[in-house]
């Protein structure tokens, strides 16, 4: 082998190994390698479930390409088409400064975790910046290298988990503008500043936003203690003890599921839970593991509701899709038998509550 060809093949490994990190992370990868510049997806991905790296790398393999793209799936990746003064000035005054950078041919990514609402593309002032985000767009990743020119997209700090991105907040428009003072310049700059009486609601709902994205408590505070200095008015006066009595109430609320969030809700069952079911007289734990998934999904937000369950109407309405009213029946009696469902007679009616088990 030519010392060029061993060169070249060495970087593909590297290359490899750089996506097959990245993969691991979290990230969803992209085979390119179509058109002169290499830069275009070598499949149609929009719709479609992250690729699994082996098929990315057959694809570039296949293509001979050095160039995969990262999906922005979570993220949101400021792209600068150039790196002038005007145009760094403006996006660390707009959006604030990412450790994660990609130098690309003329300018820079700088990368994000979602947080704030992306803007569209910014083109006025001399400053060229694309906003890049969702599942639907993608980036060059680093590593790759432009066939046309032999470019290496390089990055200095290498990309972590998603979670660990600095979070993408949107400060407002710096751009001076004619016959504006300075200090209508800085307003513009601060209009996504929270001011004071809306601060602790704002709190209380960016905690239920991220609640799900942590491992921990700690996380989660500093996650907050950053999003108030950014967005709220004073935010570095905003006590540490206010913050974490959100985490402390949010975190809990997490693992007791009293966190109703819509269709990104979780509808969890623990194990001693459904050892308890298989554990009963019952030979139909299927149906009531079934039948308490709904409930769940369907009362788990409100801690000590009560509820009716009508049988013949369940069927009717087909709530579980062919089920009987015998299924439901003996299902019902299955989760009472094993104490995640209790029974009481309210104004001469049976009403119905969910129940945790204690772990034994």
């Amino acid at each position: 082998m030519s010392p060029a060809l061993k060169c070249v093949e060495t970087h593909r490994v590297a290359l490899y190994e750089t996506m097959g990190a990245l993969h691991a992370l979290g990230y969803s990868l992209l085979p390119l390698g179509v058109g002169e510049n290499g830069k275009a997806p070598a499949v149609k991905f929009k719709g479609r479930k992250r690729l699994p790296i082996g098929t990315v790398i057959s694809i570039m393999r296949r293509h001979g390409s050095t160039m995969f793209g990262i999906r922005t799936d979570g993220l949101v990746v400021v792209d600068k088409d150039s790196n002038d003064l005007a145009t760094r000035d403006y996006c660390e005054r707009r959006f604030g400064v990412s450790d994660f950078v990609v130098k690309t041919r003329r300018g820079e990514h700088h990368y994000f975790r979602s947080g704030d609402q992306p803007t569209k593309n910014i083109r006025s002032a001399g400053v060229d910046v694309d906003i890049k985000h969702g599942s639907d767009m993608f980036v060059v990743g680093p590593g790759s290298i432009r066939p046309d020119t032999g470019d290496v997209y390089s990055m200095g700090n290498p990309l972590p988990a998603i979670r660990d991105l600095p979070i993408f907040c949107d400060h407002g428009d710096p751009i001076d503008k004619p016959g504006q003072t300075d200090s209508q310049v800085v307003a513009i700059g601060q209009l996504a500043k929270i001011p004071k009486g809306e601060r602790t609601f704002n709190l209380w709902a960016r905690a239920r936003e991220l609640v799900e994205c942590h491992d921990n408590e700690q996380s989660l505070f500093e996650d907050l203690r950053a999003y108030c200095d950014w967005h709220f008015d004073d935010g570095h006066a905003y006590s540490d003890e206010r913050i974490w009595k959100s985490v402390k109430w949010t975190w809990e609320a997490r693992l007791e599921n009293r966190l109703l969030g819509g269709r990104k809700s979780i509808a969890r069952i623990y194990h001693h839970e459904v050892t308890a079911i298989l554990a009963t007289s019952s030979r139909y734990g299927g149906n009531a593991l079934a039948l308490l998934h709904v409930l769940h999904h369907c009362h788990a937000g409100q801690p000590g509701k009560r509820f009716s369950l009508a049988t013949k109407a369940m069927a009717k309405q087909n709530v579980i899709e062919g089920w009987t009213q015998w299924q439901y029946r003996t299902a019902i009696d299955a989760l009472l038998e094993a104490g995640l469902l209790s029974r009481n007679l309210v104004d001469g009616k049976a009403k119905y509550q969910l129940m945790r088990l204690p772990v034994a």
